[in-house]
Parts: C-alpha cells; sequence; structure tokens
C-alpha cells in the first residue's frame, strides 16, 4: 500500500488525484479506467469499469466537508468474498441435471 493510499472499509483505493479548484477527491483501484458512475445517498459517485467491478469513488466537496463535520461519510459496496461450495452441495446439483 502506498503512502498516499486511502482504505475505505475493506477497500484500498491505491491512485489518488485532488482537484483543489472543484474539490473533488478521485480514489481509484488500480490504475483509473472508463466506466460509469452511481450516485451514493451522501451524494458522492461510485465507480464502475466497463465489466461492473466496483474500481472507484468520487468524493464531492471533500474538504468542505471535512471542515464542516470532520469528516467524510461515504457508502461502498460489499467487497465480493469467495464462498466455499462443498462436494457434496455441488453433487446434488450435479445430478439433477
Amino acid at each position: 500500500m502506498s503512502a498516499n493510499s486511502v482504505v475505505i472499509g475493506e477497500w484500498i483505493f491505491d491512485h489518488v488525484s485532488y482537484d483543489v479548484d472543484r474539490d473533488v477527491l478521485y480514489l481509484s483501484i488500480g490504475e483509473p479506467r472508463p466506466g460509469y458512475g452511481e450516485e451514493t445517498t451522501e451524494g458522492h459517485i461510485l465507480r464502475y469499469d466497463e465489466q461492473d467491478e466496483f474500481c472507484g469513488v468520487t468524493l464531492i466537496s471533500v474538504r468542505e466537508i471535512l471542515d464542516e463535520r470532520g469528516e467524510v461519510n461515504v457508502t461502498v459496496p460489499p467487497r465480493p468474498q469467495m464462498h466455499e461450495l462443498p462436494r457434496s452441495d455441488l453433487d446434488r446439483a450435479l445430478a439433477t441435471c
């Protein structure tokens, strides 16, 4: 993790860029890439790449919010988790096909 990485929940954003004039903080997992955004309930933007994978967050008015509240709230999606599927469960499913 680099010195300027930002961690939100279980996500590590290793590419960080701040637009001082617009007071917008761009956080990306890996190199920024093409995709689309979805607004959070807090008014920030969650970024998804062209394969619909969560890849970043855009924090709007970040310095203003920090000065006013001392913290910035943002809701991020849960990090995907690996689940183990026991052979017994899969054998039953495969037997029905």
